[in-house]
């Protein structure tokens, strides 16, 4: 019995990651700039999901040297295709980029919170310093990755300086290639996953097993 309890254990823990995913366009050369006070204060990267997914993190990543530290937040909206649209999904704290040496680029990470994410729909994570000038103009860089590095994405970016409402209702700017971004996310809440074929199955034996247990006592 103990046996077939371990098993059980290892299929369950199975079902629930064989439904985790990554996006991860990280580790390619080139960048593209400026990012920063006082004009171009938002730059990010649209994406989708086939499924219904809950969003559990992300990553955007900034690159060299700077004159002073560039402060900004990060933001998830829906994308309709030419600005972000609705309220924010999710926003982060204030945070700053002190720069990062040749060929090196630092990672912000992003926990949302097992965001729900719909099928069909775009959206986009981005970076902004709206709202956060403090008088210092200071630009930093982005890595970027290959075209369709992410399937269905692009890389946008608002010359919106301290306009944060332009964000959600004037059209971006947007290029051919991504960013570099991480997100990993999961399919769907508990309830949706599907189990492997086999659980039924295990089940059904544990209690066969439970009930010759029971007529041999």
């Amino acid at each position: 019995m103990k046996i077939a309890t371990l098993l059980a254990s290892a299929l369950l823990s199975a079902a629930a990651t064989a439904h985790a995913g990554v996006i991860d366009s990280t580790g390619h050369p080139g960048t593209v700039g400026s990012f920063g006070e006082p004009h171009t204060a938002t730059y990010g990267q649209t994406f989708s999901l086939a499924g219904n997914h809950v969003l559990n993190a992300f990553s955007l990543y900034l690159t060299g040297e700077v004159f002073a530290p560039v402060h900004f937040k990060a933001y998830v909206y829906e994308w309709n295709g030419l600005h972000a649209t609705g309220n924010a999904l999710y926003s982060s704290g204030a945070q700053s980029f002190g720069g990062a040496g040749p060929g090196s680029a630092k990672e912000f990470a992003f926990n949302t919170g097992s965001l729900s994410l719909v099928d069909g729909k775009t959206y986009v994570a981005f970076l902004s310093t709206t709202g956060l000038f403090d008088g210092v103009l200071s630009t930093a860089r982005m890595p970027v990755a290959p075209n369709d590095a992410i399937a269905g994405g692009s890389f946008v970016y608002m010359n919106n300086g301290s306009v944060f409402d332009w964000l959600t209702n004037t059209t971006w700017n947007a290029r051919a290639h991504d960013v570099w971004f991480k997100a990993s996310y999961d399919a769907g809440s508990a309830a949706d996953v599907p189990l492997p074929a086999t659980l039924p199955l295990l089940g059904a034996g544990l209690l066969a097993l439970g009930l010759v247990r029971r007529r041999k006592g």
